[in-house]
């Protein structure tokens, strides 16, 4: 468990690291926090989790701090975080559609003040599939996998 608080930690760090400039410059983080790109990825995303795996959202979630967790939920509870992934990722494109059609008709005004804010909407969506996919529900999966194979004869 410490090896996983380790990763993650890394994994953070080397990514506010870079958001802010060699940490030179915390402010630049409020540029990461997109209220709009979030909604457009984590709704979507647990909206699916809830209709595709109706009868193992809690124990697929449950599962990663529960030690006596029998082969099949642990079955379960991979594939469920490995659609998160697959969700995250698919609804960080999608987002990031959805801030092209805002940028295209940000395009068409007189006033080009929401371009940026489109643009940002973009590209927020398609880092928060790809950091919440890669960085959080891929390596959940691994530790189940891994879970798995230990407690496996």
């Amino acid at each position: 468990m410490k090896l996983i608080i380790l990763g993650l930690l890394l994994g953070v760090f080397a990514l506010v690291f870079g958001m802010s400039a060699n940490l030179t410059n915390l402010g630049n983080l409020k540029f990461f926090l997109e209220p709009t790109s979030f909604t457009l990825v984590f709704v979507p995303i647990v909206g699916t989790l809830l209709i595709g795996c109706r009868g193992s959202f809690i124990s697929s979630v449950t599962s990663i701090w529960k030690r006596d967790v029998d082969n099949q939920t642990l079955d379960r509870s991979i594939q469920f975080w490995k659609a998160a992934k697959r969700y995250a990722i698919a609804y960080g494109f999608i987002g990031s559609l959805i801030g092209m059609v805002f940028t295209l008709h940000a395009f068409g005004d007189d006033d080009l003040g929401g371009v940026g804010p489109a643009i940002a909407i973009v590209v927020m969506t398609v880092y928060y599939g790809l950091i919440s996919g890669y960085l959080v529900f891929d390596p959940i999966a691994c530790l189940l996998e891994a879970r798995k194979g230990v407690a496996e004869p």
